[in-house]
């Protein structure tokens, strides 16, 4: 009987491996490192839950598979990238910060409700939040020294860019801001449209020296 038992064990054992082995299996590979269907599936639920999208309708599209290879891609960076760990207080910190934007003043209770509804638990939430705030961080440190905004740049976005969109929404010339104060917020935006230029020209060059290959394109939503 328990030679059944030990028999009967191993054969469920090994068919939840095979289920596993199925879930997870490989989506893509980057520079030797293997990802998988359930870190598409958990960065993409996460993706939906900060965004706002409705987990009925998360989308595992060729484009969200690319987001999930450049961040991998900006991973493998960190290591060669020395800068001080957060504490766990910073941690925390971080976490309740995105949790704050998420759901504004969300009950414990309503929270974990709602990282049900996205397939998510806590620990997974808070691991997706330090990954974001390390790349954060080194972006930052790489690219925000070179980042570079004159007064040129920001005259032509206020004359070209705000004056025209504020009248479109029906302001009068009059009513709008002068140049003086709302420069530090158009210094702000063009700061950060330039650190962006950099980094996807950045992972550009990434992509071009690595070897990346892509096993999966799309997914069907994930349903409720």
């Amino acid at each position: 009987m328990r030679r059944i038992l030990t028999l009967a064990l191993t054969l469920t054992m090994a068919q939840a491996a095979m289920a596993q082995a199925t879930i997870d299996r490989v989506v893509a590979v980057v520079n030797k490192r293997v990802i998988t269907q359930s870190e598409w599936d958990e960065q993409a639920r996460y993706e939906a839950l900060v965004n706002g999208t409705a987990p009925e309708t998360v989308q595992f599209t060729k484009e969200s598979l690319e987001r999930l290879v450049d961040l991998q891609l900006m991973r493998e960076q960190l290591e060669y990238v020395r800068f001080e760990a957060l504490t766990p207080e910073q941690q925390a910190e971080q976490v309740k910060a995105v949790r704050q934007q998420v759901a504004p003043n969300a009950s414990d209770e309503q929270w974990r409700a709602l990282l049900a509804r996205y397939k998510l638990s806590e620990d997974e939430f808070a691991t997706r939040v330090a990954a974001q705030v390390d790349v954060m961080r080194f972006v930052d440190l790489r690219f925000r020294p070179s980042v570079h905004v004159d007064t040129e740049k920001v005259e032509k976005y206020y004359a070209e860019s705000l004056v025209p969109e504020l009248m479109k929404k029906g302001s009068a010339k009059e009513q709008v801001p002068p140049l003086n104060e709302v420069e530090p917020k158009i210094r702000a935006i063009l700061s950060e449209q330039q650190l962006n230029d950099m980094l996807k020209q950045w992972l550009t060059g990434l992509r071009a020296q690595g070897r990346i290959k892509l096993m999966a394109t799309a997914k069907a939503p994930t349903g409720d």
